[in-house]
């Protein structure tokens, strides 16, 4: 049930981000980025962060069943010189995270919210 659940994933970021990236802003000239390691609690990530004035409208990026940080930087960059900053997260099979998909608990999912919530350059 968990995999069905992480296989539409992908379509729902998209349909997520859709108002977003067909505001003005999205369309906006490239913004230049900063890459971030965060360090938080147990979380494996990385904030893509655009230079920009204000605070950053954020999304978080996290692939489906083949784990790793791989999705979540390929989303950082193509994102973030839109002036969105991206949370990639790795929920397993990235360093002290669990090897396989199994007993994932949510409240690491929870713990990348506040992270955020900490983050003062981010809305």
């Amino acid at each position: 049930m968990l995999n069905r659940f992480f296989a539409t994933q992908r379509s729902l970021v998209l349909l997520l981000m859709l108002p977003v990236l067909l505001s003005g802003r999205a369309m906006a000239s490239p913004y230049e980025y900063e890459i971030k390691p965060v360090s938080y609690k147990n979380l494996v990530a990385t904030l893509y962060l655009p230079k920009m004035k204000g605070k950053a409208p954020v999304v978080v990026a996290f692939g489906g069943s083949d784990g790793g940080m791989n999705f979540g930087d390929a989303n950082g960059k193509m994102i973030a010189p839109h002036g969105i900053a991206v949370l990639a997260l790795a929920y397993f099979k990235a360093g002290d995270l669990p090897p396989t998909l199994d007993d994932i608990p949510m409240e690491y999912f929870v713990h990348s919210l506040d992270y955020l919530k900490s983050e003062p350059a981010v809305d």
